[in-house]
């Protein structure tokens, strides 16, 4: 039986918290309501308490007052903050100071609270290391970084725009020369099997997709703003290569096992973005993460396990962790999360399964290099998820070593 974790919710507005009771009332946990912080600390003084969820604005005391209490009493317990408050700065100075690990919006959907809340709590004492690990390289990190500016600047065009969204979102990446060169070089790569070069990045966005491209510049400027000093065992071109690959088969076993278009490129962004975290731990955990990777060499072995062993938690943890941090649809904060062990996704295993499977096409092709350590096995209930055969992944692998991406 899971064990069962006690959650204390913290707000001035009982309506709510009688809302979030009744949504839990069939979870396995117990939870303890109060109306201000100071009611909140008397309530963990008391009890064991695992996981914290704090309103924003509250009078006498607000969240980041109390959260900031919490951590410095109960630094192993968890902390959540809820808000629909508006104001970004407001809730980066929590995440900063208070040390919070998740946001959770106001108002919330009810399933994906459930997964947030789920997936917060460590469920073995593995995850609970893993996930005390994750929060130490957060601590180096001190906060991690905003999403891309660039990214931003072409949601805001897409937003504004109407028929002339392509141009306008042209003249956004054509402000970042490198980005532009990248969008260029992936609209012209075999990825995509265009019959004619592609000139412009006006070009580029009419043949890919509107949809496509913002995705493409989340990837491009997310890998170049989390992107390391030089590490002698990872190659930051061969992992641009490698992520691109994982991305591209991503949508292409998505649209092989009857995913429609908008599902296909969440495939490719979720693949494209899976290995992100070894770029926060490299990052962040330099001289850690070059003795992770020597390691690895040296005993021939997957770097998931040493990056455990020698730094409590694993790139696929922080990968997840990044995306939610950039507020990314919770079924890619998953796929990217579970990616090694795509049996353990509960919101989007279909998804995972695929991003999980095209990385271990993106190996046995040696399509670019994510760095060193064995190759990711195939799971063994991936076929099973996909509905797919052994028959079938043989099929794929020829047509895509072929050069059939599209």
């Amino acid at each position: 039986m899971a064990q069962r974790h006690t959650l204390l919710f913290v707000d001035d507005e009982r309506s709510i918290l009688r809302s979030l009771k009744r949504l839990l009332y069939r979870e396995n946990y117990e939870i303890l309501l109060a109306e201000s912080g100071n009611e909140g600390l008397e309530l963990l003084s008391k009890h064991h308490v695992d996981l914290v969820v704090s309103d924003m604005r509250m009078p006498e005391m607000n969240g980041t007052t109390f959260l900031k209490l919490v951590h410095k009493l109960y630094p192993n317990t968890i902390r959540l903050i809820l808000t629909g408050y508006a104001e970004r700065e407001a809730v980066q100075r929590a995440f900063s100071e208070a040390d919070v690990h998740e946001l959770i919006p106001k108002p919330w959907d009810d399933d994906e609270l459930k997964v947030i809340l789920r997936e917060s709590l460590p469920q073995t004492s593995d995850q609970e290391e893993q996930r005390q690990g994750l929060y130490s390289i957060i601590d180096k990190a001190e906060q991690l970084p905003s999403l891309p500016g660039t990214y931003l600047a072409v949601q805001k065009a897409l937003e504004e725009a109407s028929d002339s969204s392509i141009e306008s979102v042209a003249k956004v990446i054509i402000q970042n020369p490198p980005i532009a060169a990248r969008i260029l070089q992936i609209a012209n790569s075999a990825f995509f099997g265009q019959r004619r070069e592609i000139e412009t990045v006006s070009n580029a966005i009419f043949v890919l997709g509107l949809e496509m491209i913002r995705n493409l510049v989340l990837s491009i400027s997310g890998i170049r703003l989390m992107r390391p000093a030089n590490l002698p065992n990872l190659n930051l071109e061969a992992f641009w290569q490698h992520s691109l690959a994982c991305g591209a088969i991503s949508r292409y076993i998505a649209r092989e096992t009857g995913k429609k278009k908008e599902s296909q490129e969440t495939a490719m962004l979720a693949g494209t973005l899976h290995d992100m975290g070894k770029l926060v731990l490299a990052k962040y955990a330099e001289a850690s993460y070059r003795t992770v990777l020597r390691t690895t060499i040296e005993r021939q072995a997957h770097v998931v396990e040493i990056e455990r062993e020698l730094m409590g938690t694993d790139h696929p943890l922080i990968g997840g962790y990044l995306a939610e941090w950039w507020n990314l649809p919770s079924k890619i904060v998953e796929a990217i999360q579970y990616h090694y062990e795509p049996a353990m996704a509960k919101t989007a295993p279909q998804l995972t399964h695929q991003v999980h499977l095209a990385d271990v096409l993106t190996h046995r092709l040696k399509i670019g290099s994510s760095g060193p350590g064995l190759p990711p096995d195939l799971a063994p209930s991936t076929t099973r998820a996909l509905g797919i055969s052994v028959t079938d992944i043989a099929r794929f692998e020829k047509e895509l070593q072929n050069g059939y991406y599209t």
